[in-house]
């Protein structure tokens, strides 16, 4: 990848820019003023800045996607979850689909720096809710055939990914090293090095119900304190209703 100060050696997007312009009209002449007129090529540099922001439509997009995934009791129901059934395929199929549901935000967050820290953190509450819900399905009765217990969602599932299991990643935007620095995964991270110190201990026949809760709660309250820096992003960012 090019640096800044070589952007202009590239010839591939130089001859990009030139092909799409051509194609909506942008032919020499169009390229002849703008190269030589600093101010018109400031207000395209303008539009573009503002073009590449999030916009009210991704702030709305996004609210009411927090909506639905934290207003239910579970957020990914037991055969959804990562060891029900289709083990891994699952979770990525999961992924795929939030990120098609985000897709315009997640478009932003390749050119503008507060949408990919955004989009970053909203990668880690996805997989915040779909290891709660494998807790969650483990508490509660399962209501479909399993697999793997539930169990496994949590034990399995999380020391795949602080190992940085190629199979099994974070998100598509955030590194594992900020996956696992943020607060709410080192929380769970902690008190599952704590019930099970090694990724395979048998939690059906090794935990009690007190040390069941105690991790349901934890994992709860690490999914709503990643919703509140979510929406504490989203309050202190810029949010464009620019219109092509």
């Amino acid at each position: 990848m090019s640096t800044e100060n070589e952007f202009g050696k590239e010839i591939g997007l130089i001859h990009q820019a030139a092909v799409t312009g051509r194609s909506v009209g942008a032919d020499r002449k169009f390229w002849s003023v703008v190269a030589h007129d600093k101010s018109l090529m400031k207000k395209f540099v303008d539009i573009v800045e503002e073009y590449i922001k999030p916009s009210i439509t991704d702030r709305q997009l996004l609210g009411n996607w927090l909506d639905n995934l934290m207003g239910r009791e579970c957020p990914y129901l037991e055969n959804q979850s990562y060891y029900a059934k289709s083990s891994r395929s699952s979770y990525d199929q999961f992924m795929t689909r939030y990120h098609k549901e985000l897709a315009p935000l997640f478009k932003k967050a390749e050119n503008n720096y507060s949408a990919e820290i955004l989009c970053e953190e909203i990668e880690i509450l996805f997989v915040l809710a779909y290891i709660y819900s494998s807790v969650y399905c483990a508490i509660k009765p399962p209501h479909s055939d399993w697999s793997h217990h539930p169990w496994y969602g949590l034990f399995t599932t999380f020391y795949d990914l602080i190992n940085g299991d190629s199979q099994v990643i974070p998100g598509y935007r955030v590194s594992l090293e900020d996956f696992l620095a943020n607060k709410s995964v080192i929380a769970i991270k902690d008190i599952t090095v704590r019930y099970a110190p090694d990724s395979q201990i048998d939690p059906v026949k090794e935990l009690n119900p007190t040390q069941a809760n105690e991790i349901f709660v934890v994992c709860f309250q690490a999914l709503k304190d990643q919703r509140q820096k979510i929406e504490t992003l989203m309050i202190s960012m810029s949010w464009t209703d620019f219109q092509l």
